[in-house]
């Protein structure tokens, strides 16, 4: 099971990193690069927060899907990012589709396994590291 788990994390690793992502169930309007949503605004202290539009991704045969947003600002100077994530679990097969962020040596992994409607928003919280990496995978 592990090795499943490792393999489908390389692969929507591997998507996530490759640009533009396959639109799935969960692909949305891009957001308008720039501004930030008013939950990842930024603190007293720290530069104007930047984020790149929604993405989407999703495994191969749709077993799962994940939308995602990244957000950048200087903080003390030191520079943090931010993610937020909604995750789709799209097969009745026993597994539930988990969503990893990355930021720094900072690293959540965050499962969601309702099949009749997408996961609420999860946000990271700010943290140190000039960018968040995010990853789909299926854990059982």
């Amino acid at each position: 099971m592990k090795a499943r788990k490792r393999m489908a994390l390389l692969l929507a690793t591997a998507v996530l990193g490759g640009g533009v992502a396959a639109a799935g169930p969960a692909a949305a309007t891009a957001q308008t690069h720039g501004d930030a949503p008013a939950h990842l605004s930024s603190t007293v202290g720290a530069s104007a927060t930047k984020c790149a539009g929604w993405k989407s991704v999703r495994l191969d045969g749709n077993p799962a899907g994940m939308r995602y947003l990244e957000c950048w600002r200087t903080y003390q100077g030191k520079k943090q990012s931010s993610g937020a994530i909604y995750l789709w679990d799209n097969k009745h097969d026993g597994l539930e589709a988990c969503g990893k962020i990355t930021i720094g040596r900072w690293f959540k992994d965050w499962c969601w396994s309702n099949e009749s409607q997408h996961s609420p928003e999860y946000i990271s919280g700010w943290h140190d590291g000039a960018d968040a990496k995010f990853g789909l995978f299926l854990a059982g």
